[in-house]
């Protein structure tokens, strides 16, 4: 319900209760809204909204309207987080983001995606990637038939020894078998195994030289890289002690602490011998000593007989009476706690004058009546006053409320970002750490066709990062995370494929059965009779060497 306003022909009692009136809202405003109440900053000076509806927000730009999609945009509305990432992402947009180029750090502009190679050579493809179709599509239709056989009798690489078996068990082992990894398995599984190694190490320890099964005979085996059977540590301390109720020795140490004995009687206390059960308890219960303590801690503590005294002291001063009110004020008598509740709640204190107050973890020691820069911090309380006028507009030095800022930042934004403006352009002027987008301005530029982006990487929904594009298939260029323009496959496809004979370099190549359309050798000069060129054909040999041409080993032409 709203105050009544004050006029001149109002009695007193009208123009108090109007005050109570105002007095009443004013002392239940909080930093929480709520309807027809005042709101007040909170001890951090911030306020608590669940929401806050404008119909419109005036940055630099207005903004009236906050969408989900953009299906519409404009230079006054927002949009949402997910909107944007539905749109980047196609999770709920249509939107076709088309660039002119895209250019990688160090590498080439990509102006272009082509699906298939042009029927003539381009003379310049450098700027065109292919994509997998199209690489597919040119190796098919270059690639030779391949018929060799893969069951090899044996297979080596580069020089080493040739492989003729693989098993699954160590019982042939030479240099021509390979065992497999459940040979492995079960070979270390092997309880009858011995290692026979010269020293062990786990992790980080100490290398192990060995396992001893005596400590007496040989000083040797006492060394840091040695190891003791159980066995040998039994026979060393004798054996097992089975009896718990003695202790072989003459004393005990602990941490450089001998202990030679025990007593029965604590007195007189000295360092070199434990007490028995018995010894504690007849201190406790029948000793005349004094029991002297800065302090006693414990849950809970049991006596047989009354605890009665006349005085105790505590930090040195001496407590000879327990007061159940407060009528009695010295330093030797204690008040109870209902004697203190009932002298602050019956008005008994006059005053309390105190520099500084705690409430609830925050410490007050002023209040002021005006709320302005020099007053806003954790430590001052305001007067109602205070809070009226700077709702009101009161004090000259803070703008009233609501405010209408030039700048506003986020609650909890831990980089502190303030924003003073709402920009309609995407574009130099306005990238900026203070200055939001509107969605028209997002969208039109990733319409621009003229937008370049420069990437540090690039990846598709699925597959992996790619960080350069190269023109050339070379060292440096043949990794998991580089592409090729069209132009560089097709080149590289061309001279190793398809421009005359190719030669292909190995160590060495064994198979049952290579087949090839068409054999070609280059010119076999300065020849002996031993270097021969053999063809066979269905059980016809035809033989050249140094000596002439022979057929199944008759000559044909001899030199």
């Amino acid at each position: 319900m709203g105050i009544q306003t004050i006029l001149s022909s109002n009695t007193f009692g009208e123009w108090k209760d109007t005050i109570n009136d105002v007095i009443g809202q004013i002392n239940s405003a909080n930093s929480a809204p709520v309807a027809n109440v005042f709101i007040q900053y909170d001890s951090a000076g911030s306020f608590s909204a669940n929401s806050v509806n404008f119909n419109e927000l005036t940055l630099g730009n207005t903004v009236n309207v906050i969408f989900q999609d953009f299906n519409v945009n404009n230079h006054s509305s927002l949009v949402t987080s997910k909107a944007v990432y539905d749109l980047l992402t196609q999770g709920g947009a249509s939107l076709e983001i088309s660039v002119g180029s895209i250019e990688f750090p160090g590498g080439v502009s990509i102006t272009g995606v082509v699906d298939d190679f042009p029927s003539s050579r381009p003379n310049n493809y450098y700027d065109n990637p292919i994509t997998a179709n199209g690489v597919f599509k040119l190796l098919e239709s270059n690639r030779p038939e391949t018929l060799i056989d893969t069951h090899f009798n044996s297979f080596q690489l580069g020089s080493s020894n040739k492989i003729l078996r693989i098993s699954n068990d160590f019982s042939t082992i030479d240099a021509s078998t390979m065992a497999t990894t459940m040979a492995i398995e079960t070979y270390l599984k092997n309880d009858g195994l011995d290692l026979g190694v010269a020293s062990v190490r786990i992790g980080e320890t100490e290398r192990v030289s060995g396992i001893v099964n005596e400590f007496f005979f040989n000083s040797a085996n006492v060394s840091h890289d040695k190891l003791a059977t159980t066995q040998a540590v039994k026979d060393f301390i004798g054996g097992i002690d089975t009896d718990i109720g003695t202790f072989e020795g003459q004393s005990l140490k602990i941490k450089g602490h001998l202990i030679d004995g025990y007593t029965n009687d604590l007195l007189p206390i000295n360092s070199n011998t434990v007490p028995t059960t018995l010894g504690v308890n007849t201190f406790l219960t029948n000793s005349t000593a004094n029991i002297n303590a800065n302090s006693v801690v414990a849950n809970t503590t049991t006596s047989q007989n009354t605890l009665c005294l006349n005085t105790f002291t505590l930090s040195g001063v001496a407590i000879n009476a327990i007061s159940l009110d407060l009528s009695t004020l010295n330093d030797s008598t204690f008040a109870t706690t209902n004697a203190i509740v009932n002298y602050f709640s019956s008005g008994g204190a006059e005053s309390v004058s105190v520099n500084t107050v705690t409430l609830q973890g925050y410490s007050v020691n002023s209040i002021a009546n005006v709320i302005d820069a020099a007053n806003t911090n954790t430590n001052t309380l305001a007067t109602t006053q205070g809070i009226y006028d700077l709702i009101s507009g009161g004090v000259a030095s803070v703008p009233p409320l609501p405010i209408t800022a030039n700048t506003f930042s986020f609650p909890g934004n831990n980089n502190g970002v303030v924003v003073n403006a709402i920009a309609n352009v995407f574009d130099t002027a306005n990238t900026n750490s203070r200055t939001l987008l509107t969605s028209e301005a997002v969208y039109e530029k990733l319409r621009d066709l003229s937008f370049e982006a420069r990437l540090g990487r690039l990846r598709l929904a699925t597959g992996t990062n790619v960080s350069a594009i190269h023109v050339a298939l070379g060292v440096g260029t043949d990794d998991d995370d580089t592409l090729l323009t069209a132009k560089a496959i097709k080149d590289y496809v061309s001279s190793s494929l398809t421009a005359g004979v190719s030669s292909l370099g190995v160590d060495q190549v064994e198979a049952n059965f290579v087949g090839s359309g068409r054999i070609e050798t280059p010119l076999i000069q300065n020849a002996s009779h031993s270097d021969n060129v053999t063809i066979e054909v269905s059980g016809t040999q035809l033989t050249v060497n140094a000596l002439g041409v022979f057929i199944n080993g008759l000559a044909v032409v001899t030199v």
